[in-house]
């Protein structure tokens, strides 16, 4: 038998049958032909990990598909304020309150929102030295806190969008609101690169940060927010940033000024997965602000999920607002 065996060998070499190894052949050959470890099906080919399949070509971490929120995206003007911005990652969140959450209201009915492109958005709330550097102009006569650190408060739904304009065009982006159709109101291009405020839906996604606390950050209001009297004595809005941020680092989401977002006021959907959400219509003279504010005597007003509204022209003094803006 042995000496069959060493028959078969001696015949499959002569005949050019070219055995290797892994695949049970000798140590002195590799593989080396069309279905080896160097060819097309292989592990240094095109469906391996160093071609076009894999770590380091077209569909990896490493060529087109490259992350969106790698990059600068300040600018010059709001470089110059010290002002910061993050960029967020989309994903999809549940939105509002649970039928369990003591503190629950009607208009915050829970849904899914699904938010399908990166935007930036401010880690605070606009600061007065940023309102100024575009506005040329303090916004209001710093009644309830005033320095360069503090947010720019008594602005009006209508002045936030007009200021972030402004801001737009200081950058060299286009910008994205049209004050000059309606009265008291305005029309959003949302295929615009400037400057914007955030939708509902995205503030409440940054807010949250991943997260289901009661406010923005932590389940302790004090940890996190000026509001409930906390800001008492004094009797006004705290520098941005004194308080913790949540996991994403966004600050003063909860407390400090209340913060105008994009939508008109309204219903959110009862059912189904809300995809990148604008509000329930797209013109309106009530606009929804989000966050609650320093001169809330009860904490549970400044709740990530606690909505408010008011006329586009209202100047409230606890009322400011933070800057978004879509990643190309």
């Amino acid at each position: 038998m042995i000496r069959g065996l060493w028959v078969l060998l001696a015949t499959l070499l002569l005949g050019g049958c070219d055995l290797c190894w892994p695949r049970g052949g000798s140590l002195g050959a590799q593989c080396s032909g069309a279905a080896d470890d160097d060819d097309t099906s292989d592990d240094d080919d095109t469906s391996d990990d160093d071609d076009t399949g894999d770590d380091d070509d077209a569909g990896d971490d490493d060529d087109a598909t490259s992350d969106p929120c790698d990059g600068d995206f300040g600018g010059s003007v709001i470089d110059a304020a010290g002002y910061v911005v993050h960029c967020v990652e989309p994903d999809t969140f549940w939105m509002g309150s649970p039928t369990t959450d003591p503190d629950g209201r009607p208009d915050e009915l829970m849904h899914r929102v699904q938010i399908t492109r990166p935007f930036l958005l401010g880690r605070t709330e606009v600061t007065q030295v940023l309102w100024q550097e575009v506005w040329g102009a303090p916004v209001s006569s710093c009644l309830y806190g005033c320095s360069d650190t503090h947010p720019a408060n008594s602005v009006s739904w209508l002045a936030a969008v007009e200021w972030l304009n402004i801001l737009s065009v200081a950058e060299g982006l286009e910008p994205v609101y049209d004050l000059d159709t309606l009265p008291n109101d305005a029309v959003a291009d949302w295929s615009a690169n400037g400057w914007r405020l955030p939708t509902e839906a995205e503030w409440e996604f940054a807010a949250r940060a991943g997260e289901v606390e009661a406010f923005s950050g932590s389940d302790d209001w004090e940890l996190v927010a000026w509001c409930g009297g906390a800001a008492d004595p004094p009797y006004e809005a705290r520098s941005v940033g004194e308080k913790a941020g949540n996991l994403w680092d966004f600050v003063d989401m909860s407390g400090n000024v209340a913060e105008w977002v994009w939508d008109v006021d309204g219903d959110y959907p009862s059912s189904g997965t809300d995809v990148d959400p604008t509000g329930p219509g797209p013109q309106g003279f009530t606009r929804v602000h989000r966050g609650g504010n320093f001169a809330a005597t009860n904490a549970v007003e400044c709740r990530a999920a606690r909505r408010y509204s008011s006329f586009t022209t209202d100047t409230n003094w606890n009322r400011g607002f933070r800057i978004a803006r879509t990643v190309d």
